[in-house]
């Protein structure tokens, strides 16, 4: 009764080469904007904000408490976990995770790995937590920082932007003229050379 139709569920990366990595089939109970499910008998149910096991206990106690099921297994799981994967990767896009447990590595794996001109000292996640925009700043040359980071696992709708080097910053200015560029002081000093020397034609 509480089991709805299986519908096909597609785990796969969206990029400059996108590929469908596999397809498994589901059970699926949308969200609506206000954040509520319509469930069989129950009714609509106010989920958002909970975690999954937050969920799982709601759903088992409503059940329970209405005398519909004594012993009821509930699972819950997110059937369209994805995560935006920006900057200086291989293959930047929108990529769908099978799973909660999804590291920062593996989907910078996913994206094709960092670049030569990747930062590796500033990786950022950008998240939203509620009403709060939280931004997340990871150096992956430390273990420490990456393992202990509140961003290693990644979450719904994560943002990941890898942070263009120096040489990679110095190369996207206009003609590489910049005051961290070599050639901004050749062309300063060919320039005061030139103003001394009309100088001093006059």
């Amino acid at each position: 009764l509480f089991n709805l139709p299986e519908v096909r569920k597609q785990i796969s990366a969206v990029g400059n080469n996108a590929t469908l990595n596999n397809s498994q089939n589901t059970l699926g109970y949308t969200v609506d904007s206000e954040g509520y499910i319509d469930f069989p008998v129950l009714g609509r149910l106010l989920v958002t904000g909970m975690t999954r096991e937050q969920i799982t206990a709601y759903i088992k106690k409503e059940l329970i408490t209405k005398n519909l099921v004594k012993d009821p297994v509930v699972t819950v799981e997110f059937a369209n976990l994805g995560v935006t994967v920006l900057g200086e990767v291989k293959t930047p896009g929108r990529y769908l995770l099978d799973s909660e447990q999804t590291t920062l590595l593996d989907v910078l794996g996913m994206a094709g790995d960092l670049t030569i001109y990747g930062n590796r000292n500033k990786v950022i996640v950008l998240r939203q937590e509620g009403d709060t925009r939280r931004t997340y700043s990871i150096d992956l040359t430390s273990s420490q920082q990456v393992y202990s980071s509140p961003a290693y696992y990644m979450q719904q709708n994560d943002i990941v932007y890898v942070e263009p080097n120096e040489m990679r910053a110095r190369q996207s200015t206009v003609n590489g003229n910049n005051v961290r560029s070599t050639s901004f002081w050749f062309s300063l000093a060919s320039l005061l050379t030139s103003l001394t020397t009309i100088f001093i034609v006059k």
